[in-house]
């Protein structure tokens, strides 16, 4: 499991006093359940960073008795996600490594405990049964700024030894990896971005503000290759968007090609039965479908165009990287790539499983659950945690009670 701390304190290696933590010199600590490495990625003038790595031995934790008891549990006691997703592990190592700091001692530089820092922390997997709602509602009060984002469920998973009416299932499973890859590289260029706009948003601050000179701004930071990754991530968008379009291609015999999701609802609304929930559910996602194609097609296409702004200054003072369909008004760029990525998401896996039920042959009834996927039947070293499984009931007439 790993911690980072970054800081654009100036300087920000101060951050090493602070935590008693020389940014040269890597350093080990034994627990008595692995062991703790802390080093520094980054360690400039200007921004620095420090890393907690924990390493969890599942060996040790079974010879001290830490680990699951019980029949059938020996595996799951040396290979489970207890390495891997942030728990109270991460917090003994917390306590132990950065146990001076904590107390809010700094033998160096005793001043530099009542000096306010800004801090970006960031945890690479941590497992929350609330989801980002939960995760807000326990940071933000606290003044924290909390960005999440969302694992992709397997989907694939849910194929497994079923018989589907139509659709090929290596078609399906290629469409539903394509689409993971390009959410992946939305995500990516969604936080290259990010990245650059909280440095520069801090460096502003830093500055006490951006500086006007006889009307003029001078020297407005910019964030490097905006237009190129806005437009990576509305090109990876659509296509992600295709590849949905791909698996409801193949499971129900249609024809959406360009992520034209209008004709390929009205060509389910012509079978029989009508997929009713799959169309339901389509009415509701309408308005980020469009919003994602407009984006992106109207970068090359007319009437409109797409138009991607760096920071820039407005009447209203500031403005953040923004993009507008002109002639509409524009909008942050951040926040609204941040909705569709998790549109996109759930358009992908709630499309997925309304179509496989439509899809399933036999005369059953049945139900899918989303479940906790077992520590000792979990992928090595993977942060999914969750699967699909399919429930069957016979109906009550035949001495079942349904799901």
């Amino acid at each position: 499991m790993l911690l980072t701390v970054t800081t654009t304190h100036q300087p920000a290696t101060d951050l090493g006093f602070l935590l008693r933590k020389n940014p040269a010199r890597p350093q080990s600590f034994e627990l008595s359940f692995g062991k703790a490495h802390v080093f520094y990625p980054e360690a400039t003038h200007e921004r620095c960073t420090v890393a907690l790595l924990v390493e969890v031995d599942p060996v040790g934790l079974v010879r001290n008795r830490r680990g699951p008891s019980g029949e059938g549990g020996a595996l799951e006691q040396y290979v489970n996600d207890r390495p891997y997703a942030a728990s109270s592990f991460l917090s003994v190592a917390i306590a132990d490594v950065f146990g001076t700091a904590l107390a809010g001692n700094s033998k160096e530089r005793p001043e530099l405990v009542d000096v306010a820092m800004p801090f970006h922390v960031t945890f690479s997997a941590l497992p929350c049964r609330g989801g980002e709602a939960f995760l807000r509602s326990l940071f933000e009060p606290l003044g924290y700024r909390v960005k999440t984002t969302r694992l992709f469920i397997q989907c694939a998973e849910a194929l497994k030894n079923k018989t589907l009416k139509r659709g090929e299932e290596n078609k399906i499973k290629i469409a539903l990896h394509t689409c993971k890859e390009d959410l992946r590289n939305c995500e990516k260029a969604f936080a290259r971005i990010s990245h650059e706009n909280n440095r520069i948003e801090e460096s502003i601050r830093s500055a006490g503000g951006v500086k006007v000179e006889k009307g003029v701004v001078n020297n407005l930071p910019q964030i490097p290759n905006l237009e190129h990754d806005a437009t990576i991530f509305l090109t990876s968008a659509k296509r992600a968007l295709q590849s949905i379009a791909d698996f409801l291609n193949a499971f129900y015999g249609i024809s959406i090609s360009n992520a034209r999701f209008d004709k390929g609802i009205s060509q389910l609304e012509k079978l029989n039965p009508k997929p009713v929930y799959l169309l339901e559910f389509f009415g509701r996602c309408n308005a980020i479908i469009t919003r994602v194609l407009d984006l992106r097609n109207f970068q090359e296409h007319t009437p409109k165009k797409t138009v991607v702004k760096n920071f820039h200054v407005t009447v209203s003072g500031l403005f953040p990287p923004s993009w507008q369909i002109v002639p509409d008004p524009e909008k942050p760029m951040l926040p609204e790539m941040h909705e569709i990525i998790g549109s996109l998401i759930e358009l992908a896996e709630i499309s997925f499983f309304h179509a496989l039920l439509d899809n399933l042959d036999g005369p059953f009834a049945n139900a899918y659950v989303v479940e906790e996927i077992p520590s000792a039947q979990r992928e090595n070293g993977s942060a999914v945690r969750f699967r699909c499984e399919l429930k069957f009931v016979q109906s009550k007439s035949e001495g079942t009670s349904d799901i």
